[in-house]
């Protein structure tokens, strides 16, 4: 588990997540979720990204985030600089600091998620044109199966 997985892991934990394959996966009757920091190849700071998929049956796999049908960079959706520049870890910031940003960073990408943790909320939420999943990169596959 990576620095920044440590840093996040209890918020995350107590809001119903798990730690497989170097990613957070919350799973509900219906919807996937995932959270994922992926790390700059040019420096130490992370990318927040989130994503969700359809619950198909028992039987679910931890796939990779970009495997998602939707996804999105959580600074789309969150336009709080200072949250987002807590990710950075060039950046100072004491280590409670940094956590409390990352806690909050968190918290608010979760209320996210869980304004659309259902499939029909999911499906109000994509046809709604005020809803914030509308800057999320949706494969055309999952947009035909919400309409249908």
């Amino acid at each position: 588990m990576r620095d920044i997985d440590k840093i996040v892991k209890d918020v995350l934990i107590h809001k119903g997540f798990v730690y497989k394959k170097s990613s957070w996966y919350r799973i509900s009757d219906d919807l996937i979720q995932i959270i994922n920091f992926q790390k700059s190849q040019f420096s130490n700071k992370y990318y927040f990204n989130i994503g969700i998929d359809e619950k198909e049956g028992q039987d679910y796999t931890f796939k990779a985030e970009y495997l998602f049908p939707i996804r999105l960079r959580v600074n789309m959706i969150l336009s709080d600089k200072q949250l987002i520049d807590a990710l950075d870890f060039e950046k100072a910031y004491s280590e409670i600091s940094r956590k409390e940003k990352l806690d909050n960073l968190i918290i608010k990408s979760i209320n996210f998620l869980d304004s659309v943790s259902k499939w029909e909320q999911l499906k109000s939420a994509m046809n709604s044109n005020s809803h914030l999943i509308h800057n999320a990169f949706i494969t055309k596959s999952f947009i035909e199966k919400i309409n249908s």
